[in-house]
């Protein structure tokens, strides 16, 4: 969420006449000196003008992220710009944690990454990361995300394109899309993860049009594999779980390329010296068709977000696991870095 603006305070004056100046047509004189002597009254009683903000970003150490990127640190600012209230989130170094908190279900708490006061505003705010070929890799945390809600990493090929070929602000206006047009605006989409402490899901989302130019549809469900179609304990909220959610653990995901195409997405889950790995992989020619995006770089996004069962079924149906998602929920991704292959 941008740091606010900093704010200049104005207030007007006026000086009265001074006793040198020739007393020239006396009438005159005093109605002029009571005229601003009414002003200076006017302006001590008006409200100071409050200047707006200047255009350009503002930091603060307190909403950015460290990410690295090819062995190299750099801080990125984490931007929230459609939630109402403000998102909850704390960033520290390497660290973001955030919050559903009291926001529309569809909404929840959604962030980004930006360029900060580097990046200029609007649509070129923010930042891209090149996927295909690469490596990515960040610790979990969602001991405090239970039935019913979903935590997710994932990327979009923000900014969204409107027909005329301009980038769209949308509905939630800040130029955010997806491929399931929330706020108006399709874009293409790669879920690195959606999950619960009972579930986990990876997915795709091809679009009819390439990224970069006005998209008329996209696959809302995506080629999505989840965890529990794979083994009903390989992930899981329990002591004999391969990866026990009650505690952290790193996912490392790569996106496998063969001459600039999309082969393979391989995930591993990691937790001490247990590992929990499998391929996202739909059918060849759906990953070939998410290739451009990968290459040419997408937004790189938070959301914790739920609400009741029926909401979120697509995710729990396999676990069994019941219950609204709580306000309370909360997300923690640590140590998130981004490598060649």
């Amino acid at each position: 969420m941008a740091a606010d603006g900093a704010y200049t305070l104005f207030a007007e004056t006026h000086a009265p006449p001074t006793p040198t100046q020739p007393a020239t047509r006396p009438r005159r004189s005093l109605i002029l000196a009571a005229a601003l002597s009414a002003c200076v009254l006017l302006s001590l009683r008006r409200p100071r003008r409050v200047e707006p903000p200047p255009p350009q970003l503002q930091t603060s150490a307190a909403n950015l992220l460290t990410l690295r990127v090819d062995g190299v640190d750099a801080a990125y600012e984490v931007l929230g710009l459609n939630s109402t209230p403000s998102p909850r989130f704390r960033a520290a170094a390497r660290t973001l944690q955030l919050q559903r908190g009291a926001t529309a279900p569809t909404e929840g708490t959604r962030l980004w990454l930006g360029l900060g006061g580097g990046g200029g505003g609007g649509a070129l705010r923010y930042a891209r990361f090149r996927l295909l070929g690469r490596r990515l890799r960040y610790t979990i945390d969602l001991s405090a995300v239970g039935c019913s809600c979903n935590a997710a990493l994932y990327w979009v090929s923000m900014p969204g394109v409107g027909p005329a070929g301009a980038p769209a602000r949308g509905g939630l206006g800040n130029f955010y899309c997806d491929a399931n047009e929330v706020g108006g605006v399709w874009c293409w989409e790669m879920d690195t993860i959606e999950a619960n402490r009972h579930a986990m899901q990876v997915a795709p989302h091809a679009c009819a049009s390439p990224p970069g130019r006005y998209i008329a549809a996209c696959d809302r469900g995506g080629a999505a594999l989840n965890t529990r179609s794979l083994s009903a304990r390989g992930l899981c909220a329990a002591k004999s779980c391969t990866i026990d959610t009650r505690h952290p653990f790193t996912h490392v995901q790569s996106f496998v390329q063969r001459e600039s195409t999309l082969v393979r997405i391989e995930n591993e889950l990691r937790q001490g010296e247990k590992v929990f790995a499998f391929n996202s992989s739909a059918s060849q020619e759906y990953l070939a068709q998410m290739s451009e995006a990968l290459r040419d770089g997408m937004t790189l996004t938070f959301q914790v977000w739920g609400g009741p069962w029926s909401l979120m079924s697509w995710l729990d149906i396999m676990s069994g696991c019941l219950g609204d998602c709580p306000e309370s929920a909360h997300v923690t991704y640590t140590d998130i870095s981004i490598e060649s292959m």
